[in-house]
């Protein structure tokens, strides 16, 4: 008996699975297409291969010295030659596949801001390079869709002094492919031509041993040394000409080598390591052990003036303004701020400078401009912030023929705004502190006041 409800239970069974198989086969069968690819890529046209399904087996013809569509330096020599490229040793990084002479003589040309990648293929191939900073390429991609042997692609507006990662996709007519991956190349660093700033708070002043000399170092990383220049007859604005009578990362210095009642010059150039120079500070004195703290000023009368014949500019941020005789400019304090001329002289030895003086009338500045003009063509003078509020005269002067001449003259008003910005944070705190006692003490409160309630 139940050997025979085993039978109908399996005979049902094998009935609905069989059902089941000729029901899927009646619905979903008849909609698939199958589509059987017989090329092997065995550079053999087999007899289930033709030009269109397999053509880097099945060439259309091999006679007319033309490489065409599925023709190769294998399967049809005769019009397919093997290019033949001198191996570059040494000229890639990274690791990739060789396969099939899609990639060689992988090269990179560099410059500051672009690279230029250049290789070469055995057979035609279209290519796609990405590059970034990471291994990522995430910085950009060019692709070429033209099917070459010799590739050239440029890369523009790349960092300078940067490493880039970049990696090569190729494929040939046959949609056959090939990638190289890690590649890497760093671009050229620019030459540093950035001066350093100049020694700030330069004074001198006459002291037994000799005159002493003061000032301090600029603040840029790169900052080597402070040079000193000496000369008896005038200010020079050259590193090179006058008498070195300091080199050093000090602070001050003493020439022993004066006289008394003689009037020296100094000029002051700091240098950074890789040797630009500052346009250099200036400083004067009689040496006078008598009053030994007596500076001289040249305080020029307003008949030595003369009659401007080039522009000046004042710049600040992105405010500029023109520099005439007698005008009086609003300064902020907190920031650095240049004088420009468009003055050009004809003798190498003119040197051309500025001098700043407090309300005191003491020369608080006195600066060279640079010899070398700016992006704008202008002569340049960069000066540091004036931390003092008040007014400051301004007077630019210039070496002509051995002679000090008084050329432009005017005044700054210097307004701080860091005061400003101080109170303006030490009232966000206050209120910051307010904020965080109330919700402190509100929280506090109802705490104890539910402890309150439970114990009662």
């Amino acid at each position: 008996m139940m050997s025979k409800i085993f039978l109908k239970i399996l005979f049902i069974t094998i009935f609905l699975l069989n059902s089941f198989l000729l029901l899927e086969a009646s619905t979903d069968g008849s909609q698939i297409e199958l589509n059987v690819n017989y090329c092997n890529h065995d550079n053999i046209c087999n007899p289930l291969e033709d030009f269109l399904s397999c053509p880097s087996d099945c060439f259309s013809s091999c006679n007319n010295n033309i490489c065409e569509i599925g023709e190769n330096s294998n399967n049809c020599p005769n019009d397919c030659s093997t290019v033949i490229v001198p191996v570059n040793k040494g000229v890639s990084s990274g690791s990739y596949i060789f396969a099939e002479n899609f990639f060689r003589n992988l090269m990179v040309e560099v410059g500051p801001n672009k690279a230029i990648v250049r290789w070469d293929s055995s057979v035609l191939s279209s290519a796609t390079l990405k590059w970034g900073t990471t291994g990522d390429y995430k910085d950009g991609v060019i692709r070429n869709i033209n099917f070459l042997l010799n590739h050239k692609i440029e890369i523009n507006n790349l960092k300078e002094g940067t490493v880039y990662y970049f990696n090569i996709q190729a494929e040939d007519l046959s949609k056959r492919s090939r990638l190289i991956e890690n590649q890497t190349f760093q671009t050229l660093s620019l030459p540093d031509t950035k001066p350093p700033g100049n020694p700030t708070d330069v004074f001198a002043t006459s002291v037994i041993p000799g005159i002493n000399i003061s000032w301090i170092n600029p603040k840029e990383k790169d900052f080597d040394y402070i040079r000193v220049i000496k000369n008896k007859e005038r200010y020079y604005g050259d590193p090179f000409k006058g008498e070195v009578v300091y080199e050093g990362r000090g602070i001050y210095f003493t020439d022993n080598d004066v006289f008394v009642g003689k009037k020296y010059y100094y000029s002051l150039f700091s240098r950074d390591k890789i040797g630009n120079y500052s346009s250099g500070s200036l400083v004067s004195i009689i040496y006078d052990i008598s009053n030994k703290d007596k500076i001289e000023i040249i305080l020029p009368s307003e008949d030595k003036i003369e009659i401007l014949k080039e522009n000046y500019i004042i710049k600040q941020g992105l405010m500029s303004y023109d520099f005439k005789i007698g005008d009086i400019f609003s300064l902020d304090g907190d920031n650095s701020f240049s004088i420009k001329t468009d003055y050009n002289s004809q003798n190498k030895d003119d040197d051309l400078w500025v001098e700043i003086k407090n309300k005191e009338k003491n020369t608080i500045i006195k600066y060279f401009f640079y010899k070398t003009k700016d992006v704008d063509g202008f002569f340049e003078a960069i000066i540091p912030p004036l931390l003092n509020e008040g007014y400051y005269n301004v007077s630019i002067h210039r070496y002509q023929d051995g002679i000090d001449r008084t050329i432009n003259q005017g005044a700054f008003y210097v307004k701080n705004i860091i005061k400003e910005k101080l109170d303006y944070h030490s009232l966000y705190l206050l209120l910051f502190i307010i904020l965080i006692s109330t919700l402190f003490f509100g929280l506090l409160f109802i705490f104890l006041r539910k402890i309150f309630k439970k114990s009662n």
